[in-house]
């Protein structure tokens, strides 16, 4: 059965098909190519950060020793990735990039049809064509992050919204709570949906004669069958001293977004800045409240923190939501996991240029649309709905690429909105006072996302070059690494450039040269634990036990979880044939 599109065109079958195809197969071709040209790239096939984080977990949950204690992230993506990897000859690097590639390609036939059904058909090609080439869905697609499949997710997810809107049948019912329920595994904030889901289903049925007796129930059948979806990671936490959560990082997340000197952009601590570990934070809480906390409880200390950040200083606390909001519209993607746009120029600049328009013209052709699409188009209001809630969410903690990228599906829908709006001019009198309300907030929004930068410069350059040579290393380049952190330090003295050298001197099994990096970096950065323990190896492999001991103790006085130098501590001990304390 055909529906009628949001302007009164009557929807064609076989076009509807071929909008699909032709969409779909355009994204799943440019990003083919995306794959294949980076396939070559060091720094692309060993991405670090999160992405190394997530392939280590799904490489220990295939050889049966996932890690201990409770899930500091949300768990499910890593067990996707384990899961094709089983599938796949054990390989967690490739499948993956193929099924969001997949994911995405659908997603973006889907959005094609959604804005054809609710605004026409120059809206379904301009929005469909739009994903398709949006620089930041290609990019994530080919990443090991979350990001790319909780994205195409809440793309089916609106789809089987509207696919219930439409037939309100208990059938219908059913799959949209299913999805969300998943969704939460890959990300917990999207709890802050499951209230938005229930309403949205239950006001579904509120003409309906047939189901109205039972529409009370609707919330609570929703609620348990997302609630028995998560029900195994929430027992995992709370038996492991996670508390009832599906990632025990929230507390630390929004510590990290509000306290004095936070940039809004990145998830950089105040003491232990950008590369903060886990033990590192969980430390200092223990220090502070002098008691051993388990992961509810570090979660817990940090939230406190971020409402005393509010308490205690609310005037700097209302600047930096000022600056986030000013982040959530600059054009300027802010990616807090690798050098971004250095790596789409090495790609091809093709890609770089669709990541730098992409964002700032979805904002711009598709916000002054926003009101005229919930006019016009009920269908998108709780696509509008779920996208405005999750923005806000965004603002208490802090704006990056990666944060931003799922509110870009609804953008795209309002850009489809508008070009449909433009269209329908030819057809009769032209609107005056809405054109030129469109023309303003048009024009207001490239003051704010163009001509106004938060962030000022960032130095991107600079990571790139320490991407470049990280990546070197992890796959076992030591030599070319080593080359390229010495062109770094020649430049500058850069802590993490150094600490590396000294690793790649190690490999090498020069370790009198490895001794003097160390030795230098610690006097540089005294509070360095890994300079510390690495010193120690460096002076263990000379012969140097005392010194190596020494060492090693100073690396567990500034982090007592630091398990590297507690095992070498321990084994120092045992030559000595004394027990540790």
């Amino acid at each position: 059965m055909e529906l009628a599109t949001g302007t009164g065109e009557t929807g064609h079958g076989k076009q509807s098909y071929i909008l699909f195809a032709v969409v779909s197969l355009v994204a799943l071709a440019v990003r083919t190519v995306y794959l294949l040209m980076a396939s070559d790239l060091a720094p692309w096939l060993s991405p670090g950060m999160d992405a190394e984080i997530y392939r280590n977990w799904a490489d220990a949950i295939l050889h049966e020793a996932p890690p201990e204690g409770a899930f500091f992230r949300a768990p499910l993506y890593p067990q996707v990735i384990a899961l094709l990897g089983h599938l796949f000859g054990g390989d967690t690097f490739w499948p993956i990039r193929f099924l969001q590639v997949l994911f995405s390609s659908f997603s973006a036939g889907i959005l094609a049809l959604l804005a054809r059904r609710w605004f026409g058909w120059a809206a379904g090609w301009t929005t469909g064509l739009l994903w398709a080439l949006y620089g930041m869905s290609i990019y994530f697609d080919g990443e090991g992050l979350i990001t790319s499949l909780f994205v195409s997710g809440f793309i089916f997810l609106i789809a089987l919204l509207e696919w219930d809107r439409i037939r309100q049948s208990w059938i219908t019912l059913l799959p949209p709570a299913l999805l969300l329920g998943l969704l939460t595994g890959l990300r917990a904030n999207a709890l802050l949906w499951w209230p938005l889901l229930m309403l949205a289903q239950w006001w579904f049925r509120r003409n309906d004669d047939n189901l109205r007796k039972m529409r009370s129930f609707i919330p609570l059948l929703q609620f348990l069958l997302m609630l028995l979806i998560v029900l195994p990671i929430l027992l995992h936490n709370v038996q492991h001293g996670g508390g009832l959560s599906i990632s025990t990082q929230g507390g630390i997340n929004l510590y990290l977004g509000n306290h004095p000197g936070a940039s809004g952009a990145y998830a950089v601590d105040p003491v232990y800045g950008a590369d903060w570990t886990r033990s590192e934070v969980k430390m200092r809480a223990e220090q502070i409240e002098g008691a051993e906390l388990n992961d509810a409880d570090v979660s817990a200390f940090y939230t406190l923190k971020a409402f005393e950040f509010w308490r205690d200083h609310p005037g700097d606390a209302l600047r930096l939501t000022g600056k986030k909001l000013l982040l959530l519209l600059n054009a300027r993607e802010i990616n807090n996991n690798r050098a971004l746009h250095p790596l789409l120029r090495e790609v091809h600049p093709f890609f770089a240029f669709l990541v730098i328009i992409g964002f700032p013209l979805l904002l711009i052709t598709g916000l002054p649309s926003l009101f005229w699409a919930w006019d016009h188009a009920p269908g998108i209001r709780p696509v509008l709905t779920f996208a405005g809630i999750y923005t806000l969410s965004l603002l208490a903690f802090f704006i990056t690429a990666r944060y931003r990228f799922p509110v870009a599906p609804a953008l795209t829908l309002l850009s489809g909105a508008s070009v449909q709006r433009l269209w329908t001019l030819r057809r009769g009198p032209v609107k005056v006072p809405s054109l030129v309300r469109g023309l303003l907030a048009a024009s207001l929004l490239i003051i704010v996302s163009i001509g106004l930068n938060p962030m000022g410069e960032v130095p991107e350059e600079r990571q790139w070059e320490l991407h470049v040579a990280h990546a070197e290393m992890r796959l076992g380049d030591v030599k070319k690494a080593e080359g390229l952190f010495r062109d770094i330090l020649d430049t500058r003295y850069h802590p993490t450039a150094a600490l590396n050298l000294g690793v790649c001197l190690l490999r090498q099994d020069r370790n009198d040269e490895a001794y003097d990096v160390f030795r230098e970096l610690t006097r540089k950065d005294p509070k360095n634990t890994q300079a510390w323990n690495n010193l120690g190896v460096a002076a263990e492999l000379q012969g140097k036990r005392e010194m190596a001991e020494t060492c090693y103790r100073a690396a567990l006085r500034l982090n007592p979880d630091f398990e590297d130098a507690r095992i070498n501590l321990i084994r120092i001990l045992k030559q000595k044939r004394v027990t540790l304390p």
